[in-house]
Formats: structure tokens, sequence, C-alpha cells
């Protein structure tokens, strides 16, 4: 389970309408955050389902005699007196149970490994420190998105250096819908399937990336390595702190209008004040994802020109505006091409 603990630290934070999930870096887990989850073993057969929109993938009936808990805890690095400390650092993911303390930084565009460490009262073990970016999840994240990532790693063992590794993937959104577990039913969740090549082994997980959670709700992974078995985990969602509908509205005194002679779309801001950057996205009204734009707080007070998708036929489409302090404020345009 290698990679188990690359993805169970992905940020998971949505924006959405209607049944599409786009996936930003708005919401980092806080240190004190923890997700129960359970861990199994199991055989090459499991069957993680098709791809494509409005999926129903139903894992309700696993066999969990053999299945073990287990708590994924955050932590401030800040915290880990007893470890090795690393720049640039904003969070660490600890599988409770385990030595082993991952070390992450997030921006606007990406989640990034900075080290992996393996230590027990103030003795590092074993240390992976690397020394480029590993861009394992960008930002946003929507279905049918499409990257791949590479990074370097030096490798050190009781202050003993190893020699250098690298790992790299690709990412692909492949679908999303409605995902039911043990755990429950969870409906908006983004699948997503990693491929990854490191140390000379071969790993393809997929993901399913729930709305309202930072751990992801349900990883099957597979290993070309012969000595590790295929395995499953699916976590206990937690309430967030802050419920999206506890959240303060965006004052409503902004607008849009479809310009025919320019062919654009024009998001009037030049009466709002916004503290936080925000997205801007446009939707069919089935709740298809035309486009999003990020745009930095300081970029309000202007009108905005968005091109209107040429192949989107007359009609009226869904301008939405959020930020990560914020509900969705969500406009509607009529399209009239002359």
């Amino acid at each position: 389970m290698k990679t188990l603990y690359l993805l169970a630290a992905f940020s998971c934070f949505t924006y959405f309408l209607a049944a599409q999930p786009v996936i930003t870096s708005s919401i980092a887990p806080s240190p004190g955050d923890s997700w129960p989850i359970t861990i199994m073993l199991e055989g090459e057969n499991f069957d993680p389902g098709p791809g494509g929109e409005n999926q129903v993938w139903d894992f309700s009936d696993l066999d969990l005699t053999n299945a073990f808990n287990l708590d994924i805890k955050i932590f401030d690095p800040a915290d880990l007196t007893d470890g090795p400390s690393y720049e640039g650092v904003d969070f660490v993911w600890h599988l409770d149970g385990f030595d082993v303390y991952n070390y992450y930084q997030v921006t606007e565009d990406s989640l990034s490994t900075i080290a992996g460490a393996s230590f027990d009262n103030g003795f590092t073990n074993f240390e992976l420190i690397y020394s480029d970016a590993d861009n394992a999840l960008q930002f946003p994240l929507t279905y049918l998105d499409v990257y791949t990532y590479y990074a370097k790693f030096d490798q050190y063992a009781v202050g003993i250096y190893l020699g250098e590794g690298e790992r790299h993937g690709s990412v692909i959104a492949d679908g999303y819908g409605t995902i039911i577990t043990p755990n429950g039913t969870f409906e908006n969740v983004l699948r997503i399937v990693i491929t990854e090549t490191s140390l000379g082994q071969t790993s393809v997980q997929h993901a399913w990336l729930d709305v309202n959670n930072f751990v992801p709700v349900f990883v099957r992974e597979v290993s070309s390595d012969p000595e590790e078995q295929a395995s499953i985990y699916f976590s206990t969602p937690i309430t967030p702190t802050t419920s999206t509908n506890d959240l303060p509205t965006i004052d409503e005194d902004w607008s849009v209008w479809y310009s025919a002679e320019a062919e654009n779309i024009q998001v009037d801001l030049r009466k709002l004040t916004l503290e936080e950057d925000y997205l801007i996205q446009m939707y069919t009204l089935d709740g298809r994802l035309l486009k999003t734009v990020s745009q930095e707080a300081g970029m309000t007070g202007t009108i905005l020109s968005l091109a209107a998708p040429g192949n989107t036929a007359e009609g009226s489409i869904i301008i939405s505006l959020q930020t990560p302090k914020t509900q969705v404020s969500s406009k509607q345009v009529l399209i009239h091409r002359r």
C-alpha cells in the first residue's frame, strides 16, 4: 500500500452545481483532524466498475471478515518535535499504528509531497526527501481531466544515503456519480484513476473523492509487486466543521449578460469587494461544466469577459461565483447568437 499514504492526503474541496464535482485546493486539513478508515486485502478479481457520467458504483457487499480499522490523523509539523523537519510543509499526514509520516505542501494549483519519514522516539529510521516537486494532484480537477506528474527523491536509511529514486504517473478523472460502500451511500463523487511507477513497480488506484471530505471515500489499489496484495480502503466520512449551508452568501449585487456583438459573456463585479480568491464557473442547465476561471481577490471591481463556448447552442447557461468562505451564488444568462 505504498501509494495509499499519498492518496489519503489529497485535499478535496468541491465547488459544484448540479451533478459535476470540481476539486480545488481551497480547503486543506487542519491539525487535529482525523478520519476512521477500514482497510482490507482482497484478490485480483475486484471490479471497480465503469467510468462515465452519472454512474452508480455499488460496493456494499464487501466481505469484511479480515478487515481492520485505523485512523488517519493530521498534524502541524511544528508539533512533531521528535522527528525530522522540512521547509515548506503545510501539514503532516499519519496513519495511526504505523511510524510513517508524510509531509505535504498545498498551493492554489497543486498538492505536493515534500518528504516521507519513518521515526520513533526521536530516532529517524528512513527518509524520502523530494528534490523536485511531486505534483500528484493538480487543481482544479473535474470530469475528463487528464495530466501526468514526475518527481525525483533521495533515500536515506538511519542517516545513510541509499541513492536517488523517481516516481511518475498519470491521473485521469474518468467518472462521477454515486458510490455505495459498507459505510453508506455518497452522491456527487468524482472518480480518479492514478497509474504510478516508482522504484521499478507500477500501481493502479481507483479513488472516489467525496464532495465534503478530505479523505477519499473509497480507494482500490493493485500493484505489480507480486509480494503486495491488492488492497481496498474506505473511510467513515466526518461532518465538516462548517457546512456549506452555514456559510454566508455573496453580496447579490453582481450581474451577467451576453454580448451578441462580441460573442462573449460579461460578468460585472464592479460592486463586489471579496477578500478571498474566487472561482467563476460556467455550466449548461443540465450541469455540464463548460469553463472554470480562477480569479484573485483583487480582480473584483471590474467586468470580466468570458468567451461563450462555440459548441453551445442558443439558450440559457449558468454562471456561478464562489469563494472558500461563501455559498455558491449563481445567475442565468441567455445566449442569443446573431
